[in-house]
């Protein structure tokens, strides 16, 4: 076997026990999963914006992502709204948008 061979080998050997040994300790991030709820505004306090749902449950909703990428329509009280996004291990939905809902609530569809 000519020297050049050897090398290139024992390179390929080291490179492969690299990425064998990476694959190994890294883990994938934990996919979230994305939200739906339907309700109407309660209170805005900064990008913290309280959704009553039709269940009379509060929502706590953190809008700071969905207010930075624009994807917010204005919040005022009793505004019907849809919020989209992540519930985060506090019971905080992280919204990525929030937007207009419809006035009828016996016409949004469940929560999901």
């Amino acid at each position: 076997m000519s020297a050049y061979r050897t090398i290139a080998l024992a390179v390929a050997c080291a490179g492969a026990a690299s990425v064998a040994a990476y694959a190994d300790t890294a883990a994938p991030p934990a996919e979230k999963t994305m939200h739906v709820y339907y309700g109407t505004v309660h209170a805005v306090r900064g990008t913290t914006v309280d959704v009553t749902l039709r269940t009379g449950r509060t929502l706590v909703v953190d809008a700071a992502a969905a207010m930075k990428a624009g994807h917010v329509v204005l919040l005022t009280p009793t505004r019907p709204v849809i919020v989209r996004g992540t519930l985060e291990a506090g019971g905080t939905v992280d919204a990525d948008a929030i937007l207009r809902g419809h006035s009828m609530p016996e016409y949004w569809p469940a929560d999901h």
